[in-house]
């Protein structure tokens, strides 16, 4: 059992709709035409509260193939915190390394020959 069980967490709209500015700030910062798309519909998502706007955020962001920074935000999937808490909302910005990016893709590169030496 943990600590917040049987407990609920507010969500207030007024916080998504701060969430939303920042997207509209975004969109003028993306590096192309796939992320200010994926960042509009963010903020169109938020500004309505349209599942449907989220998803078609979602669409765009698979397609931004290997962006420098890459970004996801809202309601993305179900999981438990390590706590042990369920939560559907997450939001992560991340940076390529691109050292460690050219090493994975010699590794993968290299993946049939690493087969070979298997049992």
């Amino acid at each position: 059992m943990t600590a917040l069980e049987g407990q609920k967490t507010e969500f207030s709209f007024s916080e998504v709709k701060k969430i939303s500015v920042e997207c509209r700030v975004a969109v003028e910062h993306s590096a192309n035409e796939i992320q200010r798309k994926m960042w509009e519909e963010y903020a169109q998502s938020f500004d309505i509260g349209s599942i449907q706007r989220h998803k078609q955020s979602q669409k765009y962001w698979v397609q931004d193939k290997g962006p420098r920074v890459e970004a996801n935000i809202g309601f993305i999937e179900t999981y438990r915190d390590p706590a042990g808490v369920p939560a559907d909302w997450e939001g992560f910005a991340e940076m390529v390394n691109e050292e460690r990016a050219r090493t994975y893709a010699e590794l993968v590169g290299r993946a049939e020959d690493f087969i070979a030496w298997l049992p």
